[in-house]
């Protein structure tokens, strides 16, 4: 292999190197060259030639490489993801040797996905990978396991509410795919979904640390659960919101973890609660609290 000093092989030749297999990808990782070959070797080089590492062996021959500034990901043949930081001295392993194989779980070769989109997460370094069938994924080493951040778009065209969202230059929406077609639901099993649907965007918006999308979709929620008339649902995101230390896990503790306000979000959802006739009691109790509170007044009729 050549390197050369300009985007012409009859530039400056900068240096050169000979391997015992055909190269099968390269990438820059920070200061470094990553070249993967097909027999399953990983070089790495400073520019300058020499070799920042002895060769590596992967588990199999590279499949994809991946850069993101000093992070490469590699998945290999046999379906094995890896990623380093090759911003340290020497690189390190930020995930590896992790089966991909349980993100395409199929019963015949119609329903088998294979990978449009490979990403590095920005937020934790862990590979955010998107499917053919519209659904993305990413790892947590917390867990260790897979987490489904956005729904295939045949499960999104199970709802009618799917078709619109945030702009895609928001995190979670840029792997949100559009549905294609709309699948016909009775009216409460389409409701039934649609929230479904929306309390997942919920909690990858909290997951991908995207206040805008986060927002965007509690709003969504709210929408859909006074539209069915579920007051317990709207009680417990009301009593998250308006809590004066809100519970770990909830809305509330969700929605200051990601710098937004309870009491701004409050506002935002009185006005969708007051909307259904029905919930009339329960939009005046709590902007009955809400009011109390802004004044600084006492209410003394008020539950310890």
């Amino acid at each position: 292999m050549a390197v050369h000093l300009g985007e012409s092989t009859t530039s400056t030749l900068a240096w050169e190197s000979l391997f015992t297999a055909p190269l099968a990808g390269a990438v820059a990782g920070g200061d470094l060259v990553v070249l993967v070959c097909r027999d399953a070797t990983f070089h790495l080089f400073n520019p300058d030639g020499s070799r920042a590492l002895p060769t590596l062996t992967l588990p199999s021959p590279a499949h994809r490489l991946k850069n993101e500034g000093s992070k490469v990901l590699c998945i290999t043949t046999l379906g094995r993801v890896f990623v380093w930081n090759m911003a340290t001295n020497p690189p390190k392993s930020i995930l590896k040797d992790v089966e991909i194989t349980p993100l395409n779980r199929h019963t015949s070769p119609k329903t088998s996905k294979s990978i449009s989109r490979l990403e590095i997460s920005t937020t934790d370094s862990m590979p955010v990978i998107s499917l053919s069938d519209g659904s993305s994924h990413t790892y947590s080493n917390d867990l260790g396991c897979w987490l489904q951040l956005t729904d295939s778009r045949a499960a999104l065209s199970l709802s009618t509410a799917m078709s619109r969202g945030p702009p895609n230059t928001l995190p979670l929406a840029a792997l949100t795919s559009q549905p294609t077609g709309m699948s016909k639901l009775d009216a409460t099993t389409a409701a039934t979904w649609t929230v479904s649907v929306i309390e997942t965007k919920i909690s990858a918006s909290l997951y991908l640390k995207s206040p805008q999308e986060y927002r965007y979709w509690l709003l969504r929620l709210v929408k859909a659960l006074t539209s069915a008339g579920l007051e317990t649902r709207l009680r417990a995101i009301l009593n998250d919101l308006n809590a004066t230390t809100p519970r770990n896990g909830s809305i509330g503790s969700g929605s200051e973890a990601l710098g937004l306000s309870r009491r701004t979000l409050m506002t935002a959802v009185l006005p969708i609660v007051a909307g259904n006739l029905a919930l009339q009691r329960l939009y005046s109790e709590y902007r009955n609290t809400v009011e109390l509170k802004s004044s600084g007044s006492m209410d003394l009729f008020a539950e310890k």
